[in-house]
Formats: structure tokens, sequence, C-alpha cells
């Protein structure tokens, strides 16, 4: 292989294709908002982005005691969520208030997003006839947290001739369980997150993603893509077409970050280096785009969004506006972070 092409293991390997990623989440996100535009399938592809990610998670695992694995992901994940989720209920709470000026429809309905956030509701659902929002990008953070934990206790306790099996199944069981009417707390997504989170586990194991892949490799890739492709446009002829994507899925993601970390080796301008900013910051720019999305009303420009130009200009609007409160929320982090260890050093004192 070429110098120019060799791949090796950095801590930023994979913060292009994070940054990139968090792009179309915003995207794909803005389709999906206005109801003029009707994407279909094109959307879905777009999010194999965001199972990649469940790969790269993967490919960083360490096994550790179940105890530890709870703590460390529970002050990863867990916080960020909490905090995330206290203010896209107090934001939505003053939204909706300025817009309608009814305290009591306000509290009403921030009151259906905080159960939503509490029961980490992946889908808006019906409970009892009551509406419950879902928590938007932020069932990711609650696949990851049970994800890990799960990939622990596979890693830990089940032997290793049967580890991908055991895999295969949770992922297929979890992903039927993830279209239930009440699908709580992202713990079935979180299955659906460990056959990813093993790909990860079992690239870096056998170095391939800083290993050259054979011709085979890459050929029966090339042929999944196409194949992938007619399922997804026949599909509305033969659904039952459809669950053959499940098996193809498990070879996209290495492919895309296979793809990527060669891209990571050749660009490094401006424009990539900020793309690799953003990645840094992922889980930041993921709560933030969360609070934006979840909490402002871009719902009532439904009726005006109704061009490809000014969906574009609504697109980089939100883009802007979450990188700028990323950048805030990076900055202000360290701030309270440092305010706090000197409090508990007083306290001890």
């Amino acid at each position: 292989m070429k110098n120019w092409t060799q791949i090796k293991n950095t801590a930023g390997m994979f913060d292009l294709l994070k940054g990139i990623t968090m792009i179309l989440v915003v995207v794909v996100h803005t389709l999906q908002e206005y109801s003029g535009f009707d994407f279909g399938q094109n959307v879905s592809v777009l999010g194999l982005f965001m199972v990649s990610l469940f790969v790269i998670s993967g490919y960083g695992f360490r096994a550790k005691s179940t105890a530890k694995v709870v703590v460390q992901q529970a002050r990863l994940i867990l916080i960020p969520y909490c905090v995330t989720a206290i203010c896209i209920c107090i934001v939505h709470c003053i939204c909706h208030y300025l817009l309608y000026y009814s305290r009591k429809n306000a509290v009403i309905q921030t009151l259906k997003v905080f159960a939503g956030l509490i029961l980490g509701l992946s889908d808006t659902t019906h409970i009892m006839g009551v509406e419950i929002y879902s928590c938007g990008a932020l069932w990711f953070l609650l696949a990851l947290f049970w994800g890990w934990i799960m990939m622990n206790l596979l890693v830990k306790y089940v032997p290793e001739k049967f580890q991908i099996p055991v895999a295969v199944v949770v992922t297929c069981v979890g992903l039927q369980l993830s279209f239930i009417t009440c699908a709580p707390f992202g713990f079935f997504r979180g299955m659906f997150g460990l056959g990813f989170l093993y790909i990860g586990f079992y690239c870096k194991k056998h170095k391939l993603f800083t290993n050259q892949w054979k011709t085979r490799t890459k050929i029966m890739i090339a042929a999944s893509v196409v194949i992938t492709i007619l399922i997804i446009y026949s599909g509305k002829k033969f659904q039952w077409l459809l669950s053959l994507l499940v098996p193809l899925t498990i070879l996209y993601p290495p492919a895309i970050i296979k793809i990527f970390l060669v891209m990571n080796n050749l660009f490094k301008g401006y424009v990539s280096n900020k793309l690799r900013l953003l990645g840094r910051y992922s889980i930041y720019f993921l709560c933030v785009h969360s609070v934006e999305g979840k909490a402002l009303p871009w719902y009532i420009l439904d009726e005006k969004i109704n061009t490809y130009m000014a969906l574009g200009i609504i697109t980089v609007v939100r883009l802007l506006m979450d990188c700028l409160l990323c950048a805030l929320v990076v900055y202000v982090s360290p701030i309270i972070n440092g305010k706090i260890e000197q409090y508990k050093l007083r306290r001890n004192k």
C-alpha cells in the first residue's frame, strides 16, 4: 500500500466521518420536518451514517467490570442526556408560551415532551390516550448506553465462538422490538446497536480498518451496494424484499468508515479540519441539535417551506445555529466543570 493511503490508529481518525454525519443528521431531520417534500427511501439511506457511529464506538471498546461500565456510561452519556432534557423542556415551554400566550397549554405540551424524554421514547406514541412526544435525536445516546453494557456482557461472559451469532440474534430481535407501539428507554435500540458495536470491536481486533482489504472483499461490498439499491426501489412492489436489507446493512458501515479513513488522509484543508473539529465534539453537537429541534417551533413554517431554496435556507440556518450553540457549550463546559471541582475541594476541606 502506498504511504498516502496508509491508515494508522490515531485519536481523531474518525472525526471527519463523525463531523459529516452530524451535518447529515441536521439535513435529514430538516427534510423530514416539512410535509411538502417526499424524499422516500433516500432519507433512509442517509441513516446508514448514523449506524456507522455504533461501529466507531465499538472500535474503542475495552472490556471492564459491569459496574465500571455502567458508571462510566452514566457519566459520559446519561448526564449529558439529563442536562439536554432539562434545557429542551425550559426552551420548549418558553417558546410555546410566546407563540400561543397560554401558560396552561405551554405547560401541558411541555409535560408531553418531558414524559417522552423521561421514558426515552424513540417515536411519538399514545399512552392511555395521551400523546407523548419522542426524545428526538437523543435516542442514539440511550441506545449507546445500553449497547455498551450489553457489549461488555457479551465479550466477558459469552465464549468467543458464539459471540457473533449472539450479537446477530440480539440485533435482529432489537430491530423488530424497536417498531412496537411503546419502546421505552432506548433499550431495544441498544439491542439493535449491539451488532454494530461488535462489528467495530471485530474490525479493530482483526485490523480491518488499518490493513488493505482483499479484492474479493471489495467486490462483495460493491455487489451489496447494487443489490441494496435494487431492493430499496423494488420494495414498494415487493415488501418482503425489504427484510433482506438487514444482513446487507452489516456490510455498509465498515465500508463507509474505510472510505472516510482514506479521505481523512487525503483532505487536510480548512473545511475538512473544521469538519474534524465538529466530529470531535459530536456528542455536544447532537445534544444542542436536540434542544433546537425539539424545543423550537419549526413546524409553524411548514406551509411556508415549499421550495427547494427555502428548504436549503432553513437547513443552513439550523446548521449555523447548532454550530454556534455547540461552540458555546464547548467554551462553557470546562468553566462549569472547574467551578464544580473547586466546590468539591472546598467542601472536602
